[in-house]
């Protein structure tokens, strides 16, 4: 299986070592990237682990994981990257709507491994659902209907 951070790694080779804790991301990027596998994956204790101690009030790991099954998503694009921060570009489904979401997100180091700390939305928006015969949003150049179309609830 590819894996879902789109890296163009299996998922074995990527972001599986993350998610059990087999290994630390070793920069903002990687964790963000293995945070977006975790939420395709529905893999609530991951995120909750990865957010800031400091963050995690107020959060439990069963409304992470009801978001994470109520969305489909199809694409990550990184869009730039420092020392602490990760912009990207994400598209999801949510109740067969089609979404696109850029985040300029945080993270900061915490007992030796990176952590997510909050981020701000740039922009968050519904996009049009694409018809079947038209091209998937997850980049892979397939028609919808031959794609992600069942997969994302679009059809």
């Amino acid at each position: 299986m590819k894996c879902p951070c789109q890296s163009g790694y299996s998922y074995d080779n990527c972001c599986q070592a993350l998610h059990l804790d087999q290994v630390i991301a070793n920069s903002p990027e990687q964790l963000m990237r293995s945070r977006y596998s975790a939420y395709a994956l529905s893999l609530g204790q991951y995120l909750y682990n990865t957010y800031h101690s400091e963050k995690q009030t107020g959060l439990t790991v069963d409304e992470l994981e009801q978001w994470a099954r109520a969305t489909t998503w199809l694409k990550l694009e990184i869009n730039q990257t420092t020392e602490s921060t990760v912009t990207f570009t994400a598209t999801y489904t949510e109740a067969g709507q089609l979404y696109q979401i850029q985040e300029h997100s945080r993270f900061t180091q915490e007992h030796g491994a990176w952590r997510y700390v909050d981020g701000d939305i740039l922009v968050h928006q519904q996009l049009p659902k694409p018809k079947r015969n038209e091209k998937c949003p997850c980049g892979s150049l397939k028609k919808l209907k031959q794609c992600c179309g069942v997969r994302s609830n679009l059809l």
